[in-house]
């Protein structure tokens, strides 16, 4: 009975909001956005050798140079995953101004070639913190969460937004892609939890367009632990950034208590290079090192 399913959903949500939110894989018996991964897995998308009418061969033609540029290691049917969830960008986007950009040209460029740029750099660092769970925060219409999740298919991915469409876009998006180990939290970032977050401790966290760093680790704080790496995708403003961090750090405001897990990092700058992209977008690092020793912050390019 779906009157009853709903209000089950809403007493969920009034006895503990933030788990309700994150946690789709519990919900699928009374809300029709969430599915279990056993459903997820029997329902999966299959997308290898499919056509995409709805695009200009041009945008097509455009990813594929893209990631050839990019050198990147595909799993099989990611490709075609990619031009789905551009179809889905596109359509979503006329309805619910999901993003700016317009043009599917720009798409590809700004949104899809960008946010896959960092794949390299993240698959590294993941493989040397066998780290398993990213958490993308301030998601916006899926980026980079989705697109790496397509890429990575072993990687447990939980995506934040505090944007009702765009969380739902989201979630639709996960579903029809058929992407496992792979929640969206409706929420503000600052008021999630380490315990509403289903898929366990923070091991990655990111964000791309977002705030500035200093305010990225305020908002965040709460969520980071020992081992959590963070990654924040850039402009040219970046070195900027990491000086005004230091110096927040330094003074007896909001981020003095995280100065212990900050300065036990190696922080790092890495320029990325975005194919058919002629912009500078740098990734800042903060890795733990073995030894977790306080340390001031050395900048490494």
């Amino acid at each position: 009975n779906t009157a009853d399913g709903a209000k089950v959903l809403a007493l969920a949500r009034r006895k503990n909001p933030l788990q309700s939110m994150c946690r789709q894989t519990e919900m699928a018996a009374v809300d029709p956005w969430h599915r279990s991964e056993r459903a997820l897995s029997q329902q999966r998308l299959d997308v290898e050798g499919v056509d995409h009418p709805k695009l200009d061969a041009a945008v097509v033609a455009r990813l594929d140079q893209g990631l050839a540029e990019l050198s990147l290691d595909l799993p099989a049917g990611a490709r075609e995953r990619l031009l789905t969830y551009l179809e889905q960008l596109i359509r979503w986007n006329k309805s619910y101004n999901l993003t700016a950009v317009r043009d599917p040209l720009d798409m590809v460029n700004l949104h899809l070639l960008d946010a896959l740029s960092e794949l390299p750099a993240l698959t590294r660092l993941r493989a040397t913190q066998s780290a398993t769970h990213m958490v993308d925060v301030g998601a916006g219409a899926g980026l980079p969460g989705i697109a790496l999740a397509i890429i990575s298919p072993g990687l447990a991915l939980t995506l934040v937004e505090s944007s009702g469409k765009k969380a739902a876009f989201m979630r639709q998006t996960g579903i029809e892609l058929g992407l496992q180990r792979f929640d969206v939290c409706q929420s503000r970032v600052e008021k999630l939890t380490r315990t509403s977050l289903a898929q366990g401790p923070v091991d990655v966290l990111i964000c791309r367009a977002f705030r500035s760093l200093s305010e990225f680790l305020e908002l965040t704080g709460h969520l980071i632990n020992e081992r959590t790496i963070i990654v924040a995708m850039k402009g040219p403003a970046a070195d900027d950034e990491l000086r005004e961090l230091d110096a927040a750090l330094a003074a007896d405001g909001a981020l003095a208590s995280l100065a212990p897990l900050v300065r036990s990092r190696r922080i790092s700058v890495e320029t990325l290079t975005v194919p058919g992209l002629d912009a500078t977008r740098k990734l800042i690092v903060l890795e733990p090192r073995a030894d977790a020793s306080v340390h001031q912050p050395t900048i490494q390019e």
